[in-house]
């Protein structure tokens, strides 16, 4: 009989640390989080079909399995137009709704599935027609709106301090460039109030 307890109390004591978690993902949290990184490419530097964003958002967790996203992305990227380097400045607005797909024991780790709308404008050569060699540029600035899906991946470094990777794709259909833009990036994500 005593082996049985003893065998029983040494399974529950190994077993409190699978049991405990992290107070994460609560209802009523909110974060402010900055990220920035790549656009479409990795590459650095001026270059053709280079180019870099940064975000900033504010998220809420409204249930204990969703949250809320809504934040600017500020974008600029070089496209080759003969000599010369074109820069398009992308500024949009988003709302995502976050779902947590995968997480480990400890909710020390997760990874998050989003969609939603973004807003915003693109400026291409800063809104001038022409190159410095002359040349006309035929794409116009021009509104856009379309959809963003996106993953993140957390990593809690603290219970109030998250480190970010962020992989993000946007559908532009007005874009007079390209439709698809691929955002890939790190950041931090800060807790400014729980409940």
């Amino acid at each position: 009989m005593k082996q049985i307890k003893l065998v029983i109390a040494l399974a529950v004591l190994l077993n409190i640390p699978m049991l405990a978690s992290g107070q994460r993902h609560l209802d009523g949290t909110r974060h402010l989080e900055v990220t920035a990184g790549f656009v479409d490419h990795f590459r650095t530097g001026k270059q053709d079909n280079s180019g870099f964003y940064w975000n900033g958002s504010y998220s809420w967790f409204t249930k204990r399995i969703t949250y809320w996203k809504v934040g600017y992305n500020g974008s600029i990227k070089y496209i080759s137009s003969g000599p010369d380097l074109v820069n398009v400045n992308r500024h949009l607005v988003e709302g995502l709704i976050y779902l947590p797909i995968l997480h480990n024991q400890g909710r020390d780790f997760f990874i998050n599935v989003g969609i939603g709308p973004n807003v915003g404008y693109e400026f291409i050569n800063n809104g001038r027609s022409t190159l410095t060699d002359g040349s006309i540029v035929l794409d116009d600035n021009s509104f856009l709106y379309g959809l963003a899906a996106g993953v993140d991946g957390e990593i809690f470094l603290s219970d109030r301090v998250v480190f970010l990777l962020s992989l993000k794709e946007r559908w532009l259909p007005q874009s007079d460039l390209k439709k698809f833009h691929m955002n890939m990036g790190a950041g931090l994500k800060f807790m400014i109030r729980t409940r």
